[in-house]
């Protein structure tokens, strides 16, 4: 995956400088999430780690939509990084 364009969110509004998008991953949610079903290209999709996406507004904007979830898994991390590397704080 690559960078085609970057956006300072600070600075500009991603939805002004970007569209027909494949994917957006939404990470935060909320207003955030509001604002990226219109950079989606038809048959797009959104998928969300913050909860389930409307399906009435992918439906609108004639997107799919998917929440994903995942779970934290300590020993996971433990097998997989050298000892004092990560410190994990439970």
């Amino acid at each position: 995956m690559g960078a085609e364009k970057v956006i300072d969110y600070a600075k500009q509004r991603f939805e002004d400088e970007i569209s027909d998008v494949d994917v957006v991953f939404d990470l935060v949610g909320g207003e955030t999430r509001d604002r990226s079903w219109k950079v989606l290209r038809p048959g797009g999709i959104l998928v969300s780690t913050v909860g389930q996406p409307d399906e009435v507004k992918a439906k609108a904007h004639r997107v799919r939509a998917r929440g994903y979830m995942t779970a934290p898994n300590a020993s996971q991390l433990e097998e997989n990084h050298p000892r004092g590397k990560v410190v994990l704080a439970v």
